[in-house]
Parts: structure tokens; sequence; C-alpha cells
């Protein structure tokens, strides 16, 4: 018996995923431009960033959210960061990159 309502626990939570990806799908297709307006309203705006300390060789940047850079030069080739690229945030953190 256990296996059994294991089995249809697991099929409740297929149901409800294919019916919340088809809403989601549907969403696009309804406006009639085949899911771009719904692409529109996922993609996030770049997130800009200026340097924090001008007179430093490598600086560190503060981003739109008021949070500053956890690094000061970029992990990949060892420069300054790129005010113009998005940071990652690990942990609620932004990291900035080259």
């Amino acid at each position: 018996m256990h296996v059994i309502s294991s089995i249809r626990r697991c099929q409740s939570l297929i149901a409800v995923a294919a019916v919340a990806m088809a809403i989601l799908l549907g969403v696009g297709w309804a406006a009639g431009d085949g899911g771009a307006a719904a692409r529109q309203d996922v993609e996030q705006p770049r997130a800009m960033g200026r340097y924090v300390n001008l007179t430093d060789s490598l600086p560190r940047l503060i981003f739109a959210d008021g949070l500053v850079s956890l690094n000061d030069r970029c992990m990949v080739r060892q420069v300054k960061l790129n005010p113009k690229m998005p940071p990652v945030y690990v942990s609620g953190e932004p990291v900035g990159f080259c």
C-alpha cells in the first residue's frame, strides 16, 4: 500500500507541474506573439555599477541596489572590474567581473 500512495503522490506532482508549465507557456501564446511578451517580462535590466574609490588602482563597484562588490579585481584576468558587467550574487553579496 505504501508504494501505491507514493506513486499517486508522484503522479499528482507531475500533474501540477504540467499544469504550471502549460500556464506559463500559454501566457505568451495568448498574446499572439509566440511567447515574446512573456520572455520580455522575465529578462532583468542589466545592473550597471560605478566605481566607489577612484584613487585606488583597483576600485570596488557599487551597484544599483546599493551593495558594494566583494572583490576589487576580476577573478578571471586579475584586472579592474567592468562597471557594465552585471554582478553575480553569492550569498546575497555581489561579485563583479571583467
